[in-house]
Formats: C-alpha cells, structure tokens, sequence
C-alpha cells in the first residue's frame, strides 16, 4: 500500500497551491491472483458560476479505480479495470441563463483475456467501455480488440489484429462504428 500528497502537477514545476492525495492498496494473495483499490483527490481552482459571476464554485475531482488479475505465467490472463472520476460543477447545461451546473461523472470498465495454446500459438482479447459524463447521455464507447499471438522465435511476436469501435448515438446523429485491421510485430532485443 502507498499514502502520497503531490502538487499534481506531475513532471512540471508547481505554479499554485493546488495539491493532491493518492491512495492505493495492492493485493496479492497467492502467485495467480492479484488486485488493487485506488483513489485520489485533486484539488483544483473555483470556476466563475455561470448564474452569478460574482461567486464561484468547487471544481475539484475524485478518481477511484479497481483492477483484478489471475493469471498463471506462459498459459493464461484474466482481467478486469475500472475508474470512476466525479469533477464537481464540471458540467454546465442550458442554452440561456440561468444555466444548471451538475457534477460530471466518467465511467470506465476494461475487462481482458489472453490464452496461449503452446509456446508458438496464442490469442489475446479485450474489451473497453467509456462513458465520458454518464448524467449527460451521448459519447458513450464500446472498443473489441482480438488478436492472434505467433511467436517463431521467443523474443519475436507477430500478431494480427482487428480493432473495432462502436459509438453511442449524439442527441439523433448517428456515428458510424470504426474497424480497423492490424498487424503489430514487437521484438524484445536482449
């Protein structure tokens, strides 16, 4: 486990007096199985309120996130991820004062396989979702990887793949699903 407080300003020089608290706990019961819990919370600026400029509001965030593995070493992986980020006020609606100001909550889950039949063979598969302000609608996004895994030498991989993309419809218009197909070649130099 870890406890930190940062400037959240990550390899840039602190320029406010804005920090931010992490937390993580990792858990490995035996050699298969592993998990974590995260969390943080950045503190960030006011913003102007949309209604009042005279006053302002909370804009600061909290992420928290999950992950889950079993696995066993040269055969197989399982997983899991997920994330939850709420930015306070961050959302403001209306076309004309006043304006409704809403917290913005994002979503994320990723959930991943990987099997190898022998030492030359394998399959990888994973599957994400993403929904950028669940409260709004719209944006939401499904992505499928699936991925042959051929190894003619152990520190070469050649693995075609297919990558498709589908979108949530955007207040009535329609976007089209992506596919793309790819071959990734990786080689490990030792």
């Amino acid at each position: 486990y870890w406890i930190m407080a940062g400037d959240g300003s990550g390899n840039n020089p602190e320029i406010d007096k804005f920090k931010r608290a992490y937390f993580m706990f990792h858990w490995k019961p035996t050699e298969k199985v592993q998990a974590t819990i995260y969390q943080d919370y950045r503190a960030l600026p006011d913003i102007p309120d949309p209604n009042d400029a005279a006053r302002f509001i909370d804009n600061s965030s909290m992420t928290t996130a999950w992950f889950i593995n079993y696995g066993i070493k040269d055969k197989l992986g399982l997983g899991y991820e997920g994330f939850f980020t709420n930015q306070q006020n961050g959302v403001k609606s209306g076309a004309a004062a006043p304006f409704g100001v809403d917290d913005k909550s994002t979503w994320g889950h990723s959930f991943w396989g990987w099997y190898n039949f022998n030492p030359i063979v394998g399959v990888v598969g994973r599957y994400d979702y993403f929904e950028p302000n669940k409260d709004a609608g719209g944006g939401k996004r499904n992505l499928f990887i699936a991925s042959l895994v051929l190894k003619p030498h152990k520190n070469v991989y050649i693995m075609p793949n297919l990558y498709w993309e589908g979108y949530e419809d955007i207040a009535g218009r329609s976007i089209d699903s992506s596919i793309v197909p790819r071959i990734t070649f990786y080689w490990i130099f030792v």
